[in-house]
């Protein structure tokens, strides 16, 4: 599911207590986790990209917010809900780090969260076959990714409905 590539952007800033083989790592387990590790596992991602008891992020989120397609799309269940959770959790409750809310692109300065909100409308294809009506059931290849579930399908129309743009005033 995940290719054998290595997160290796350094100019992307990691938290004190992480690295980018910490990071990768995080995403590895989060591809493969089970019921029993699938907590952890999410978790793992958000602390090695920030500080999940303040709910702040630094600029390694961006290396890792493309990494999460393959597993909203061929995961398994209970990677797909967690891959979400962790959407979620950057998207509604966190916020760059304090120091790290602008970051240097090759367009020049940019705000870390609007280029975090950008990342993940990115994903919106994917979301939104997740969060899309399940198909009458047919007969699935062997090596088809399970239909998502109602949780998942929530979560993903939520998720949506935090990358949508206000409505404007009339």
């Amino acid at each position: 599911m995940l290719d054998r590539a290595a997160i290796t952007d350094r100019a992307l800033p990691c938290p004190p207590w992480s690295t980018s083989h910490d990071v990768e790592v995080a995403v590895r387990a989060l591809a493969a986790a089970s019921k029993k590790t699938g907590l952890a596992a999410g978790s793992g991602v958000l602390f090695a990209i920030g500080n999940p008891h303040v709910h702040t992020y630094w600029p390694a989120v961006l290396s890792v917010i493309p990494r999460l397609e393959p597993i909203l799309r061929d995961g398994t269940e209970i990677a797909r809900v967690r891959t979400l959770d962790v959407l979620l959790e950057l998207v509604i409750l966190s916020a760059p780090e304090p120091g790290f809310e602008v970051v240097e692109t090759p367009t020049g300065a940019r705000d870390l969260a609007h280029l975090v909100h950008e990342a993940i409308a990115r994903l919106a294809p994917v979301l939104e076959a997740i969060a899309a009506p399940a198909a009458p059931a047919a007969p699935a290849a062997p090596a088809a990714p399970a239909a998502p579930s109602a949780r998942a399908a929530r979560l993903a129309r939520e998720l949506l409905g935090c990358l949508a743009p206000p409505p404007r005033p009339r």
